[in-house]
């Protein structure tokens, strides 16, 4: 059973196929950026999280933004992209890189969604 973008990526050129890849390495990098920002402003999101749930000591009075909003998941995002950037240099196939690329970027765009929301969500209801 062949994937839904199995034929689009057939029809592509190589120089076409390249050029995708670097593009979706690059918006892996970018949204490991943002999501290490987010990691970074945490002590400006609990100052906000304090005047929404002043009884709360967790983030936005979430366990699991507590989670996703600490150093070692964006150094375990890190290594993935690491390892991201070592694949190119063992797999030939460039339709199996152009797939593990999109794959990987949409568990990082969706990590970085779903805090994204954790986060806003609570600030946008009280708005």
């Amino acid at each position: 059973m062949e994937g839904c973008f199995v034929p689009i990526l057939r029809a592509l050129s190589e120089r076409t196929k390249t050029i995708l890849n670097v593009v979706l390495l690059l918006l892996q990098l970018i949204t490991i950026s943002a999501y290490a920002g987010m990691v970074y402003s945490k002590e400006e999101i609990r100052s906000i999280s304090h005047g929404l749930y002043p009884n709360s000591d967790q983030l936005m009075n979430s366990n699991l933004l507590e989670l996703m909003l600490s150093s070692g998941l964006v150094w375990g995002l890190s290594a993935i992209f690491v390892a991201s950037i070592i694949k190119e240099f063992k797999f030939k196939d460039k339709n199996r890189k152009v797939r593990l690329n999109m794959g990987i970027l949409l568990f990082i765009a969706s990590l970085f969604a779903l805090v994204s929301y954790r986060i806003y969500a609570p600030i946008l209801e009280m708005s």
